[in-house]
């Protein structure tokens, strides 16, 4: 008879997160994994299969919490320039949690793999969608009238905007950059 699972996979994944977002994934060793969830290699395997299988995972988790907590503030935000640049203060803060400037794990994990790993591409894809989705609803509330093909370029800027917004941030660019690039981001509102 197996040995019962003594740890909580959820947990895991959101452990798993933080060392994936730090390190990414060809610099996050077993061992940091194993010293960032508390599991052994033989759990983190048997649960998860694989790294790749627990950095799906991961992934999978920073989309249903930070992306889709992004998405509700975009949604939320004034469609006002004013509006968009509170949004992106917001986002700073949230792309660097506990203060640590780690920048978005998208961004970063679109960066590492390079499109190489198509399930990996097809989550980044799914992120990026979302993102634009949302950047089209805010874009169509605002009073100044886009048509659509300037509503769905906007959105993809703003939405690239926000992944080069954590590349600043993950870059530990001054504050003076990441204010200028939120600036430059409000001119297409």
């Amino acid at each position: 008879m197996g040995r019962h699972k003594e740890f909580d996979p959820d947990a895991v994944i959101d452990d798993a997160l933080l060392v994936f977002w730090r390190k990414g994934y060809f610099d996050a060793s077993m061992k940091d994994l194993i010293e960032g969830t508390g599991v052994n290699s033989y759990g983190l395997y048997s649960v998860f299969g694989s790294k790749r299988g627990l950095f799906i995972e991961a992934f999978k988790r920073y989309s249903a919490s930070v992306t889709d907590d992004l998405v509700k503030r975009i949604g939320r935000a004034e469609a006002t320039p004013e509006g968009l640049a509170k949004f992106l203060g917001k986002a700073s803060r949230i792309l660097s949690p506990s203060g640590e400037k780690l920048g978005c794990f998208v961004c970063n994990s679109m960066v590492e793999h390079s499109g190489a790993d198509p399930d990996i591409a097809k989550l980044v894809d799914a992120n990026r969608k979302m993102l634009m989705d949302a950047f089209q609803g805010f874009l169509r509330r605002q009073s100044r009238a886009q048509d659509a093909d300037e509503v769905r370029t906007n959105a993809s800027l703003l939405a690239t905007g926000l992944y080069t917004l954590g590349l600043l941030i993950r870059s530990r660019a001054s504050k003076q950059t990441v204010e200028d690039h939120i600036k430059s981001l409000t001119a297409l509102v």
